[in-house]
């Protein structure tokens, strides 16, 4: 019981807390905070506590390959958001469905899965294009917030009760799958252009560099180092790099 309130009360809490700093600040911090492991990083930590640190480990390698499916549909998206979010949305969820499709028997390193990882995100951010223009102020409707916390508490719901049942190769494909990044671009797009939902996008993907070290450094220790330590690990490197990007990056969002 203790375990599913966890799932049910922890994810929307961050959840609102990166939709509420995106509202303060703008599409292009929501994007890049939503880059970072918000959702998948307690997947993973829901998966090892119910299938141990073995399964976990090979689910976070392949989460890396399921990142490359999170590239794809960045690049879906940008090429098709001309004709419209609900177009560009469909067209995204079919790149990535097609990326894991295609990676489905793959098995590459955790290093080659990063290596992925990051030449997806560069190529991605400089086929993107300029987004500096600065977004125009809406007011959420009522059902907005609301309805971002239950999809991030039904997927994360989802994702964890049918690991077991997917296998690691598969649950590690699909635990990338940006189902947020898809909810907040629509949004964006919807409420306040292209630029903005590309801005939002720019953010996810400068967010991919720790995303991705995140999953590289739980996949080489938590069978060897156990859960705790692991994740400790890989969170100090994730919020390492993901400060690094920001300094770096930051007049990009």
């Amino acid at each position: 019981m203790s375990l599913l309130l966890a799932k049910i009360v922890l994810t929307p809490a961050i959840m609102y807390l990166t939709s509420a700093a995106g509202r303060r600040w703008g599409p292009g911090v929501s994007g890049w905070l939503t880059g970072l492991p918000m959702l998948a990083g307690p997947i993973s930590i829901f998966i090892c506590i119910e299938q141990g640190t073995a399964f976990a480990a090979q689910a976070a390698g392949t989460t890396l390959l399921g990142m490359w499916g999170s590239c794809a549909f960045c690049f879906a998206y940008q090429r098709t958001a001309r004709f419209g979010w609900s177009v560009a949305v469909l067209a995204a969820a079919g790149a990535y469905a097609l990326a894991a499709l295609i990676l489905r028997h793959a098995n590459p390193s955790p290093w080659i899965g990063l290596a992925g990882v990051y030449g997806g995100a560069a190529f991605c951010l400089a086929t993107m294009g300029s987004t500096a223009a600065k977004s125009r102020q809406f007011i959420a409707p009522a059902w907005d917030m609301p309805l971002r916390l239950g999809i991030s508490a039904a997927f994360v719901l989802l994702q964890t009760g049918i690991a077991g049942w997917l296998g690691p190769q598969l649950s590690g494909l699909f635990t990338p799958f940006p189902i947020v990044v898809t909810l907040l671009t629509a949004f964006a797009h919807h409420q306040l252009g292209i630029d903005s939902a590309l801005r939002l996008q720019r953010g996810f993907l400068i967010g991919m560099y720790a995303f991705g070290s995140f999953f590289l450094m739980a996949a080489l220790t938590l069978d060897r180092l156990g859960a705790i330590a692991a994740y400790s690990l890989a969170l100090a490197l994730c919020l390492g790099i993901n400060g690094a990007t920001l300094w770096g990056l930051r007049k990009g969002l």
